[in-house]
C-alpha cells in the first residue's frame, strides 16, 4: 500500500510569523485519501469539456509544428488569415523581440530551453494595418528525454561524460522517462470493447485493457479515468555500477589505455528524475552520475571508450580537448546576461557522493569562448570562494566541496558562450545579448499566472494548453459558506484544518465565489495571492514604459488596464464579489480535504467552502484595493474609486473587529494593518493613514536593521510608505528612518551573500532552509528594493549574482524554474500536469533546496529509498538535498504569494533595469 501513496498537495502558507510547525502538517502524509470516496455508482457525472482548438483558429489562419524541435530550431506550418501580407512569428507571446517579415507558409524559430513552450504569430496587412488576433501553439522542447526514451529498451545513452577534476572522469545515465496517462472521460455504463472494470480495495473502479491494468476511475460517480503512467526505459543494476574491475577505458590515440585499463575506484550519485503512477504502483526513474578515478592522466586530444559493467548502458566516447568538451565541474547561469548587467560569474565545483568535493590546481584558468568564431574573448583566473570558518551562513558546510569562482563580468560583447577551464572542459552554453534574458523570463512568468486562473477554460488563442473549466458555478461547482474563518480554522494543522471548514459548513450558496488563481496542487484561492498584485501594481508604476503597455494575449488584452494588473485584479475581482454589505472579506476558498489522488482542477470532487471573514484577510484586501487604486486612477477612475471604496470598508470593518484576533495571531495581524495603513495613506494622502502608521509601526524611533522582507509584512510596510507622495505631507524623519532601514538590511544581505561558496543569500540571515525559504526562488526583494530606491549598483550587483545561482549556477546545474536553459525544472508539484495530462508551461518557480529534518522520514521511505537514492539523503549536502519529485511539495511546490509574486518583481525590475527588447 505504501508504494502508491501520494504526498499530500497542500501546505502551510508561510505568512509572516508563521514558520514553526511546518512540517507537523506532513507528518500523516501518506494518507490515502481516495478511501475516502463512496463506492462509485454505474452512472457518473459528467465533467467540463475542453475548449476545441479548432474553432478559435477558423477563418483567422493556423500555426501548426511542421518538424523539430532539433538541433536548437523548430519549423512551423502556418496558413496566414485571408489578405495578410506580414507576420511576426516568436515563442515571446509580447512578441518584443520579433521582427515584421512577409508572409511565409512556414517559419523558423529557435528553441533552446527546455520544456514546453509555446509559438505564437500575428498578421497585418502593410505596417499601417491594424495587428489581427494571435495564433499560438505548442511543443515539448527535451533532448534529453527523447534520447533517453528513443532507447526504449535498448541500451541506456550515456547522456553525458566529462573530467570533473584532472583525475576523474564522470558519466551520467539515466534509467528511464515517464510518460503521463493523464485524465480522460470515460462511460461506465457502456465501456469500450474489451476494457474489463473491476472494483479497487476503495471501491473505485479498475479499467484492464488488453490483459493490463490500464486506468482507475478519479472519484466515485465520476465518469473519468487517470490513465497510468508508463515508465519507459529499462532497470539498471546500479549495484554493479559500482565495481570498478567493471568498467574498461580503451583509446588508440593513447598508448597508456591502449590495451583497457580500469578504474581505481568508482564512486556513484543515484537520484530519482520523476515519479511514475504506474498500474503496480509508484515508480521513479534515475539519474546515476558515476565518477570513475582514472588510473593515469589522459591526454589532450586523445578519444577514449567507456564501456560499463551494466550491459544495459552504451559504450561511451569521449575526446578530452577543454575547449569543447564538457565539464559538469563548470556551472553557469543557463538564462543568460544582458551586456550591460555587472555581475556575471560561473563556478568550478563537483561534489562526488561518498567520493566528496573534486579537488582543482590552487588558480585553474579560464576561457570564455564563442561558440560560433571557437576563439577565446576573455581569460581569467579563478578564485577559490572562501567561506567562515563557522560555515556558510555561519551554520555549517551546504555546499560538500571547495568552490572556485568563474569571474567574467568584463564580457560586454553580445553573442553565444561557454566558459572553459583550462585541463579541464567547459560549461553549457549562455547568451549575452543587449536586451538581456531578463525580460522574456518576466513574461513566462506573467502568463504563467494566467495559466493558474480558476474559473475559465484555457485554449487558443491565448494559451496553446488546452485545459476544461474549473471551479465554475455554470459546473455546479458552488461555493458555500462556512462558518468558520481562516485565522481560527488556519491555525489547525493538516486534516484538522480541513475537518474545521467542513464541519462549519453551511447550505449557503455564496455569489461570485468563482474565479482567483490557484496554487499548484490543491486550488484553493487565498487572500494571500493578492500580493502577486502588488507586484504588478510596482511594475507598472515603476517603469510604465515597459509594462503599462506589455500584451500578454490575455482575454483582457486590448482593454485600458496593462495586462499585468488585469492578471492580478483576477485575484481582487474575487474578493471584491465575495466582501460583505459591512465591508468584511472572506479568507478564501477552499476544500475539506486533501485533492483524490487522480483528480484534476476539473475534475476534483469535492465540495468547496468560503472562510468567514476576518481581521487579518481584510487588512490584506484593503492594502491590495488601495494600491490598485491608487495606480488605476489615471486609466480607470470609475474602477479606481470602487477599490478604493471597497478598501476602505474592509479596513474599518478590521478596525472594529480588533478584539476577535486570536492571540497567537496578533503580532501578524498587526504588521497586515500597518500594510494597509501605508497603502491606504499613499492613495488617499489622508493624515490619519500617516498618523496610524508612525504610531503603530517603528520607523518613528528610528531605522530597523533588519527588514525580513521573506515574511511580507513590515518590508512591505515600510516599502509602500517609502513610494507614498511627500506632497501629502509625508514626515520626513520617518522618511528617512525607512530609507536607511532598507540600506541597512540590504548591507547585511550582502555581507551573508559573501558567506556562501555559491553566491546566493536569503531575506534573514536566520531564516530556516525549509519550504521555499531557500534560495530555489532567489531571495532577492529586499535588495532589489534597496536598489529602486537608493540607486546603489551593489544592491543590483548583489541581486544578479544570486539570480544567477538559481538559474543554473549551481551545484545540479539546475535552472529552479521551468522552461527556461539547458536544465530546468521539469516536474514542479503541477497535479494538472502529472495528474491530467497537460504540458508543464514555462515560468513556474519552484520552492527547490529544502534541509530534510526528522519529520520528513516519509520522503525517504516511500519515495528517495525505493529510487535508490545514493548515497542516503542523511549524508547529502544541503545544497544536494533537491530532488525532482512533483509529489513532494517541499521541492516542487509553488505558491502564488511565496512563488509567482516574488519572482515577478524580482525579474521584473532586473529587466527594467535592461535596454528595452
Amino acid at each position: 500500500m505504501a508504494s502508491t501513496k501520494r504526498a499530500p498537495a497542500r501546505r502551510p502558507h508561510l505568512a509572516a510569523g508563521v514558520v514553526a510547525g511546518l512540517v507537523v502538517m506532513l507528518v500523516a502524509a501518506t494518507a490515502c485519501t481516495g478511501s475516502k470516496s463512496a463506492t462509485p455508482s454505474t452512472t457518473a457525472r459528467a465533467v467540463p469539456v475542453a475548449p476545441a482548438a479548432a474553432a478559435a483558429t477558423a477563418g483567422q489562419g493556423s500555426i501548426t509544428v511542421a518538424t523539430g524541435p532539433a538541433d536548437g530550431k523548430l519549423v512551423v506550418a502556418l496558413v496566414a488569415p485571408t489578405g495578410a501580407t506580414e507576420m511576426q512569428v516568436g515563442t515571446d507571446a509580447t512578441f518584443a523581440s520579433s521582427s515584421w517579415l512577409r508572409v511565409t507558409p512556414s517559419a523558423t524559430v529557435a528553441m533552446t530551453d527546455v520544456g514546453y513552450h509555446e509559438v505564437f504569430a500575428r498578421f497585418r496587412d502593410g505596417s499601417s494595418a491594424a495587428v489581427g488576433n494571435i495564433l499560438v501553439t505548442g511543443v515539448v522542447n527535451d533532448p534529453v528525454a527523447a534520447k533517453v526514451q528513443a532507447a526504449k529498451g535498448g541500451k541506456r545513452p550515456v547522456l553525458d561524460v566529462g573530467l570533473v577534476s584532472a583525475d576523474v572522469l564522470e558519466l551520467v545515465v539515466d534509467s528511464g522517462v515517464v510518460v503521463r496517462g493523464g485524465v480522460q472521460p470515460y462511460a461506465f455504463d457502456a465501456p469500450p470493447a474489451g476494457d474489463k472494470l473491476a472494483r479497487g480495495d476503495d471501491g473505485l473502479y479498475v479499467v484492464s485493457r488488453k490483459g493490463s491494468g490500464w486506468a482507475k476511475q478519479v472519484a466515485a460517480g465520476l465518469a473519468a479515468v487517470h490513465v497510468f503512467d508508463v515508465v519507459e526505459g529499462k532497470s539498471m543494476k546500479t549495484a554493479v555500477l559500482d565495481d570498478a574491475t567493471g568498467y574498461t577505458i580503451r583509446s588508440t590515440d593513447d598508448p597508456s589505455y591502449a590495451e583497457g585499463r580500469h578504474p581505481r575506484t568508482v564512486s556513484r550519485v543515484t537520484r530519482p528524475l520523476d515519479l511514475a503512477t504506474t498500474a503496480d504502483g509508484t515508480e521513479s526513474p534515475t539519474s546515476n552520475q558515476l565518477f570513475l578515478t582514472l588510473p593515469s592522466a589522459l591526454r589532450p586530444g586523445a578519444t577514449y571508450t567507456i564501456t560499463a559493467p551494466d550491459a544495459s548502458v552504451d559504450t561511451a566516447s569521449y575526446t578530452f580537448d577543454d575547449s569543447v568538451a564538457r565539464s559538469l565541474a563548470v556551472h553557469v547561469d543557463q538564462v543568460g546576461y544582458a551586456v550591460t548587467d555587472p555581475v556575471k560569474v560561473g563556478y568550478l565545483s563537483a561534489w562526488m557522493g561518498a567520493a566528496g568535493g573534486a579537488h582543482f590546481d590552487p588558480a585553474p584558468t579560464f576561457r570564455v569562448l564563442d561558440t560560433t568564431t571557437k576563439q577565446a574573448v576573455l581569460e581569467g583566473t579563478a578564485r577559490p570562494r572562501d567561506v567562515p570558518s563557522d560555515g556558510e551562513l555561519h551554520r555549517a558546510d551546504l555546499t560538500g566541496a571547495p568552490v572556485y569562482e568563474l569571474d567574467f563580468s568584463a564580457l560586454a560583447q553580445a553573442g553565444t558562450y561557454r566558459v572553459c577551464v583550462a585541463a579541464l572542459g567547459c560549461s553549457l552554453s549562455f547568451i549575452v545579448d543587449q536586451t538581456g534574458p531578463w525580460n522574456r523570463v518576466t513574461v513566462a512568468v506573467a502568463r504563467a499566472m494566467f495559466h493558474q486562473r480558476s474559473g475559465i477554460a484555457m485554449g487558443p488563442p491565448y494559451t496553446s494548453v488546452v485545459r476544461p473549466r474549473s471551479y465554475s458555478p455554470d459546473d455546479g461547482n458552488v461555493a458555500h459558506q462556512a462558518n468558520v474563518d481562516l485565522l481560527t480554522a488556519g491555525g489547525a494543522s493538516g486534516s484538522d484544518r480541513f475537518t474545521k471548514l467542513a464541519a462549519a459548513g453551511t447550505d449557503v450558496a455564496v455569489p461570485g465565489a468563482w474565479g482567483g488563481h490557484f496554487d499548484a496542487g490543491d486550488w484553493d484561492r487565498s487572500a494571500d495571492h493578492l500580493l502577486y498584485l502588488q507586484s504588478a501594481v510596482d511594475l507598472v508604476e515603476l517603469f510604465p514604459e515597459r509594462y503599462a503597455t506589455m500584451n500578454l494575449n490575455i482575454p483582457e488584452s486590448g482593454d485600458k488596464v496593462p495586462d499585468l494588473l488585469d492578471e492580478g485584479l483576477w485575484d481582487l475581482d474575487l474578493y471584491q464579489r465575495m466582501q460583505m454589505p459591512d465591508g468584511g472579506i472572506r479568507g478564501g476558498i477552499e476544500a475539506g480535504g486533501d485533492p483524490p489522488d487522480r483528480a484534476t482542477s476539473w475534475t476534483d470532487p469535492q465540495a468547496i467552502w468560503v472562510y468567514a471573514p476576518d481581521t487579518r484577510s481584510s487588512y490584506v484586501f484593503a492594502a491590495a484595493a488601495a494600491q490598485a487604486s491608487h495606480v488605476l486612477t489615471s486609466v480607470d477612475r470609475s474602477r479606481a474609486d470602487g477599490y478604493l471604496s471597497s478598501a476602505v470598508r474592509a479596513f474599518d470593518w478590521a478596525s472594529a473587529h480588533a478584539d476577535a484576533v486570536p492571540e497567537d495571531a496578533r503580532a501578524e495581524v498587526a504588521l497586515q494593518r500597518l500594510i494597509a495603513v501605508a497603502a491606504l495613506y499613499r492613495a488617499t494622502g489622508d493624515a490619519r493613514y500617516q498618523d496610524l502608521f508612525v504610531a503603530e509601526g517603528p520607523f518613528a524611533a528610528g531605522p530597523v536593521d533588519l527588514l525580513a522582507c521573506n515574511e511580507r509584512a513590515l518590508c512591505d510596510a515600510a516599502w509602500i510608505f517609502a513610494r507614498a507622495d511627500d506632497r501629502a505631507g509625508r514626515r520626513a524623519d520617518v522618511f528617512a528612518n525607512v530609507l536607511e532601514s532598507f540600506k541597512r538590511n540590504a548591507d547585511q544581505l550582502v555581507a551573508l551573500q559573501e558567506t556562501t561558496a555559491f553566491g546566493w543569500t536569503l531575506e534573514h540571515p536566520v531564516v530556516p532552509l525549509i519550504w521555499g525559504l531557500g534560495p530555489g526562488l532567489p531571495k532577492t526583494l529586499g535588495l532589489l528594493r534597496a536598489w529602486v530606491l537608493l540607486h546603489d549598483e551593489r544592491y543590483r550587483a548583489a541581486a544578479l549574482g544570486a539570480v544567477g545561482f538559481s538559474m543554473g549556477a549551481n551545484p545540479l546545474d539546475t535552472v529552479m524554474m521551468t522552461g527556461f536553459g539547458s536544465n530546468p525544472v521539469r516536474h514542479p508539484l503541477l497535479v494538472d500536469a502529472t495528474t491530467g495530462g497537460l504540458p508543464v508551461w514555462a515560468g513556474i518557480p519552484i520552492y527547490g533546496w529544502h534541509q530534510l529534518g526528522g519529520g520528513d522520514s516519509w520522503v525517504t521511505r516511500y519515495f528517495l529509498g525505493p529510487a535508490g537514492t545514493t548515497p542516503p539523503v542523511t549524508e547529502v549536502p544541503y545544497l544536494w538535498s533537491w530532488f525532482d519529485l512533483p509529489n513532494v511539495a517541499m521541492f516542487n511546490e509553488f505558491t502564488v504569494h511565496q512563488s509567482h509574486a516574488v519572482a515577478l518583481f524580482e525579474f521584473g525590475v532586473l529587466a527594467a533595469a535592461d535596454p528595452v527588447p
